[in-house]
């Protein structure tokens, strides 16, 4: 398989979305990049790297499934906060196919207006892989922080 990367095709870069996944459950997601990949048997494959919003709702739904190995962390910074909550996971990124998992365009006013939830611009998701887990396999367990922007910052600089 050969990837080709073009940041200047399809949409721009910032560019927000709505997207399924492959459950065909509900995300949105900021697009960074696109890029082609060529596959065995020729075929062109159209791809999007995405960085994830979560909602509070699918989080939980991560703890319920086993992918979260501090869940008690995670359900007491989540306790009084609406399931139509989201939050940008500053280190959680994809490539999504384009043709089969962007579903609509979402303007910025509708993300500030309510309507699709509550985004916050003030806290950040980091998931970090435990020590010892398998990197390959993508169910492994991982550490889920919610960090506010001064934490975040204080996080990038170490």
């Amino acid at each position: 398989m050969r990837r080709v990367r073009q940041p200047c095709a399809g949409p721009p870069n910032g560019t927000w979305r709505s997207v399924k996944n492959d459950h065909g459950d509900l995300w949105y997601a900021i697009l960074e990049h696109v890029i082609y990949e060529v596959e065995d048997d020729d075929d062109i494959v159209r791809k999007v790297f995405c960085v994830y919003w979560w909602s509070r709702r699918q989080l939980i739904e991560a703890i319920e499934d086993g992918e979260v190995n501090n869940p008690e962390v995670l359900l007491s910074q989540l306790a009084d906060i609406e399931d139509d909550w989201w939050v940008l996971a500053v280190n959680h990124a994809d490539y999504i196919l384009s043709q089969e998992q962007v579903i609509t365009g979402v303007t910025q006013e509708e993300m500030r207006s309510g309507r699709l939830g509550s985004f916050e611009p003030d806290y950040f998701l980091m998931i970090e892989d435990v020590p010892g887990t398998d990197v390959g396999d993508p169910q492994r367990p991982r550490d889920f922080n919610l960090l506010s922007r001064s934490e975040l910052r204080d996080w990038l600089s170490t």
